[in-house]
């Protein structure tokens, strides 16, 4: 229930996100700036991602949430429409398919890139940070590999079976991986700022969209309708 609860923000800032795409690109019929408001949003997001502690409370994570909500719902609206109004008519469906395969690939690879980059983090922060509060709570230094292990076996039996653990050594532990987690989580946040702005650069080198967003449609579909329904009265007619 909490984790839904933390993650209504994103929700809502991904439909203010589309709806506020929406009814810019609709006024202006430019979607350059929001292309790269939607940048700047996810950008800021992450960045604000990056500084927050464990045991932060609901209204500091609500800001950026809200902000990458919004970063992501926008962008997933006016991408498409770059995309289909920057393609010759012919090529329109091949650019929109191409345009979400590429996202998905692009999900993929980032979720392989950020699990190495928490992984090899948490390997290297983890046992530091146990092995100090642990042994600060009154664990012998000899036990604390025997701690670790337990720990990432998620294992109670052997828990409960090395010496000198105690309620404060259990606490300083819990704690502790929390604290590692969390910073290792943070450098995934770090990674995404190179990513972040060379997307700015590239989204405010988009050229304005003022001509092409008009009411022509790209396949005249009234006529061939008429042209149809043409035939086909004569073909009854025929017969």
């Amino acid at each position: 229930v909490l984790s839904a609860v933390y993650n209504l923000p994103t929700a809502a800032g991904s439909i203010c996100g589309v709806l506020a795409a929406a009814i810019i690109s609709s006024k202006t019929k430019e979607a350059k700036w929001v292309a790269v408001g939607g940048v700047v949003c996810l950008a800021l997001g992450g960045g604000l991602f990056a500084i927050i502690r464990p045991g932060i409370n609901f209204a500091a994570w609500f800001f950026p949430s809200l902000l990458v909500g919004g970063g992501i719902g926008s962008l997933g609206v006016i991408i498409p429409v770059i995309s289909t109004l920057c393609t010759p008519n012919r090529y329109i469906a091949t650019a929109v398919a191409l345009g979400a395969s590429v996202r998905g690939l692009g999900g993929a690879v980032g979720v392989v890139i950020f699990t190495q980059i928490f992984s090899s983090k948490l390997a290297e922060i983890l046992p530091e940070t146990v092995a100090a509060a642990v042994v600060a709570a009154g664990l012998p230094s000899s036990s604390v590999p025997d701690l670790i292990k337990a720990s990432a076996a998620h294992d109670e039996e052997l828990l409960r079976q090395i010496p000198d653990v105690t309620r404060e050594v259990i606490m300083a532990l819990e704690h502790a991986t929390a604290d590692s987690y969390a910073r290792s989580f943070r450098f995934i946040w770090y990674s995404l700022i190179p990513f972040a702005f060379v997307t700015l650069i590239m989204s405010s080198m988009l050229k304005t969209t003022r001509d092409q967003m008009s009411l022509q449609v790209a396949s005249r579909v009234k006529r061939h309708y008429a042209h149809k329904l043409k035939g086909g009265k004569q073909k009854t007619l025929d017969g």
